[in-house]
């Protein structure tokens, strides 16, 4: 704990003062003053008191030569903030009072006597002391040596807040201090046993003075980038700076091979110490709110009965995943969770705007197979992401889109799901699905997502901050959709409060994770109320309406191909016209890999069984891992693209076409003979490859002109018949 050092402009002389030296945080404090001389004591940081000296005399001409020194300055010393600021409630007066008593006859003394002060004198009276108080005599030796080393103040005589012993820097190594021991013995860990001791054997990590710079070096720097939660400062603190100081005590812990080194309470106790953050950062560090208790308001009988759903505007800024440059603007957010177990059965994100159908769709993915995400190529399977069952009962939000008539007919008329409305202005009626929105929210903001903004744009601050968000957006709805989908998992696999308070899962002896609570309910809690109809009627009732053609047994959604997967879409494609028919397909928006054909769609459809598509490879390949929603959001962008650029090739072309008639009139060029021509042929041709390959001389003024066509026949021909008459003679030996 550093003490905040405040200069004075040559003040008088007085018991407290403290003249700084030119050496970086060393002071001399003034504890008694007299005619001719004074009573100094060196004081540091705070933690240094425990090894405080005796105060020693100086005279006044010493202390004024040191004062005129450069760099030196006279000023005060504040208490340290633990001290000051603490409130004291009557236990800590009456440990006050009580310690104040102790020393005050040999304060007294020392003021009217300053031979006491001797240092053999001053050690004989503090015995004398100890032998009439009957406590021991370190104890009031360091007792009076914290009431001058503090300033004479009584307050200097409370108690440091509970902690590790201090450590101190020598030669590069930290070691520990107890008292007047300088033993460079390792710090033992503080601290009761953790219950994990018996199966990954004891923690014998003990942070030293660089690892709490660390400690505090790593939440100053998140601090910096935004809105911060020590939990998330922890564990960004072991990723990095412990992993690069500590490596083999960060590999074991990653192998499971010991306990966690640092636990988040040491975190919490080093980086939360008085004075260590500036104010201008400590607005965004965000605490734990006071508890309340635990009230447990929102109850279920198990899983699956009440299932809450709710939307949030998701505070980032996408763009295009084919085109970077073009940015689509904020994605609404939909999750429904299992209020029993608070388990996450579905996260759905769309660029549309609210709608029944993404309600809808929202529910769909809770109870369908988790194989439409290998569609935008993420890694979930339903071993780790199980699919859920239908719900009882459906908790919505109060948005236009949930409570509108179509989807009160659609749930509650054809699925025979439960409604409950909650009351207006109630957000805690569903408190567990929005508490997962504002924690989902602050893990996108911490995730490392470039276009992330952290408050809503209603203050300057905050608009700022979204506009630069717009400006560094390069995430696109695909990149999104992975975070979520990894954060759901790591909230899904990861002990929950509540789920620690149930004494079920406590008998039953399963973890209190949402996933492992799900799964164990679902099989194991009789008398619960199930959803009257079957998984797969659900989805049927759920998939979203659209329209397709067809023409001569080819399927076409959206200009692609679909190929018949059963044998009622062999039949439809049979029976279909030849000419193209717009028909109702029902297709699920997020993985638009398959379509369905009900069976009342058309009067020449089969009736039954629906009918049922695969989208063809090609087509597969083409829309790649675009959603369909980013699709649609694309859709202007792209026809202005496609418009423009039709325009400029018609304007090229058509530029070009003008060009031609202005060419000069060839009709009257002179006929060549055979001869003639040949020579021109392989003259333009010698040309033509010359410029291709860049090795034609430039025609300057002062070259010869190209001679006549004839003229250069002649003498290639007369080049050719004196090279074959001196082969002649040379083979005849005439040469």
């Amino acid at each position: 704990m550093s003490l905040q050092f405040s200069a004075l402009n040559r003040p008088s002389l007085a018991v407290g003062l403290v003249l700084r030296l030119p050496r970086k945080g060393k002071f001399l404090r003034i504890t008694h003053v007299f005619r001719t001389f004074v009573y100094v004591i060196r004081v540091s940081d705070a933690d240094d008191v425990r090894d405080a000296r005796l105060p020693f005399l100086m005279p006044l001409s010493r202390l004024q030569k040191l004062s005129e020194d450069a760099g030196a300055t006279w000023g005060t010393l504040s208490l340290p903030v633990a001290l000051s600021e603490a409130p004291l409630n009557d236990s800590d007066r009456v440990r006050l009072d009580s310690t104040w008593e102790l020393i005050e006859p040999l304060v007294t003394k020392l003021k009217k006597d300053p031979r006491l002060l001797v240092g053999r004198r001053l050690a004989s009276e503090i015995r004398q002391r100890a032998i009439d108080t009957g406590v021991h005599y370190i104890t009031i030796k360091r007792v009076l040596l914290r009431y001058y080393y503090f300033g004479c103040r009584k307050r200097a005589l409370l108690s440091f807040p509970p902690g590790p012993r201090p450590l101190v820097m020598r030669k590069g190594k930290s070691v520990a201090v107890s008292g007047d021991s300088k033993k460079k013995n390792p710090p033992k860990r503080r601290g009761p046993k953790s219950i994990l001791t018996a199966t990954l054997g004891p923690n014998k990590f003990s942070p030293t003075a660089e690892d709490v710079k660390d400690m505090r070096k790593c939440l100053k720097r998140l601090l910096r980038k935004g809105v911060t939660y020590l939990t998330e400062a922890h564990d960004e603190y072991l990723k990095h700076e412990f992993r690069l100081r500590h490596l083999d005590e960060y590999t074991a812990y990653i192998s499971d091979q010991c306990q966690e080194p640092v636990t988040y309470r040491q975190f919490r106790y080093y980086v939360t110490l008085e004075g260590i953050i500036e104010d201008d950062l400590a607005k965004n560090l965000r605490l734990k709110p006071r508890n309340e208790g635990y009230k447990n308001a929102h109850r279920a009988m198990g899983p699956g009965e009440i299932y809450e759903l709710d939307a949030t505007g998701g505070r980032i800024i996408l763009v295009s995943k084919k085109d970077p440059t073009k940015k689509l603007g904020t994605p609404y957010i939909y999750i429904v969770v299992d209020r029993w177990s608070r388990y996450i059965l579905s996260v759905y994100v769309t660029l549309r705007h609210p709608s029944h159908e993404q309600v809808a769709t929202a529910v769909q993915i809770s109870i369908t197979s988790r194989d439409r995400f290998r569609f935008l190529h993420l890694d979930v399977d339903e071993d780790r992401w199980p699919v859920g069952v239908p719900p009882v009962s459906l908790l919505p939000d109060r948005g236009s889109e949930m409570t509108c008539r179509s989807f009160q007919e659609a749930v509650a008329g054809e699925l025979h799901i439960g409604i409950i409305n909650p009351q207006p202005y109630s957000p805690d009626a569903k408190a567990i699905v929005e508490r997962l929105i504002r924690e989902l929210k602050r893990r996108m903001k911490t995730s490392g997502l470039k276009g992330v903004f952290a408050e809503r744009p209603l203050t300057p601050d905050a608009r700022l901050e979204k506009a630069k968000a717009a400006e560094a957006a390069t995430e696109s709805i695909w990149d999104l959709y992975r975070i979520l989908i990894k954060l759901v998992d790591e909230h899904n696999n990861r002990p929950h409060k509540s789920l620690k308070r149930n004494l079920l899962l406590r008998q039953a002896g399963i973890a209190p994770t949402p996933r492992k609570a799900y799964l164990w309910g679902l099989d194991n809690i009789t008398g619960l109320q199930k959803c009257e109809l079957p998984t797969e009627d659900v989805r049927r009732i759920l998939l979203s309406s659209d329209t397709a053609t067809i023409t001569d047994g080819v399927l076409s959604y959206r200009g692609r191909v679909y190929e018949s997967a059963n044998a009622e879409a062999a039949e439809f494609c049979r029976r279909s016209p030849r000419r193209a028919t717009t028909i109702r397909i029902k297709v699920d928006r997020t993985a638009p890999f398959e379509v369905f054909v009900p069976s009342q769609s058309d009067i020449w459809a089969p009736r039954g069984i629906w009918a049922h598509f695969w989208i063809s490879e090609g087509a597969a390949a083409e829309l790649g891992s675009v959603t369909l929603d980013e699709e649609d959001a694309l859709g202007p962008s792209s026809k202005l693209v496609n418009k423009a650029a039709e325009h400029e090739a018609r304007r090229h072309r058509v530029s070009n076409v003008s060009a031609a008639h202005k060419r000069p009139n060839r009709r009257n060029a002179r006929t060549l003979s055979r001869k003639e021509q040949n020579a021109a042929r392989a003259l333009e041709t010698a040309e033509l490859r010359a410029e291709l390959n860049g090795k034609r001389r430039s025609m300057g003024a002062g070259s010869a002109k190209k001679p006549p066509v004839g003229e250069k026949w002649r003498e290639y021909e007369g080049a050719e018949r004196h090279n074959s008459i001196n082969k002649t003679r040379e083979r005849l030996g005439l040469a």
